[in-house]
């Protein structure tokens, strides 16, 4: 029985349920125990942690940036590839830098790419002529 199955707190016994919790914090939005080295350190607050988990508190951040609901934020970042070369590391939020629109999530190297080359897509076009000996 895995750690998180055993956080069912109807299911715990009491003596458990303290000696399980006492390393783990609760996310105020994804509704979780999870362990304290998922949390930021916070000095001002009781505990001594954010209310939010890592993860939480990133998407909390992009979609105060990027006017994004939190929700659709976390069913995006869901998506396990990239869409341009289909890689499965490294995902980021990619938003246009004139507007501060967000496009989505795409991989570290795809997400470079485009910045190296002005967010042109002309520049772009032109690179894979290039690429394909065209030029």
């Amino acid at each position: 029985m895995s750690t998180e199955q055993v956080l069912n707190l109807e299911l715990v016994t009491p003596l458990l349920e303290d000696k399980i919790l006492q390393d783990r914090l609760w996310c105020n939005y994804c509704k979780k125990y999870k362990l304290k080295t998922k949390f930021r350190t916070d000095r001002y607050r009781k505990t001594g942690y954010k209310a939010l988990c890592k993860k939480c508190y990133q998407l909390r951040r992009h979609s105060y940036r990027y006017k994004v609901p939190m929700d659709q934020l976390r069913v995006i970042k869901k998506q396990k590839k990239c869409p341009v070369c289909k890689r499965k590391k490294n995902m980021r939020l990619d938003h246009n830098h004139t507007t501060g629109e967000y496009r989505g999530y795409i991989c570290h190297g795809c997400n470079t790419s485009i910045g190296l080359m002005a967010e042109n897509p002309k520049y772009l076009r032109r690179l894979a002529k290039y690429l394909e000996g065209a030029l």
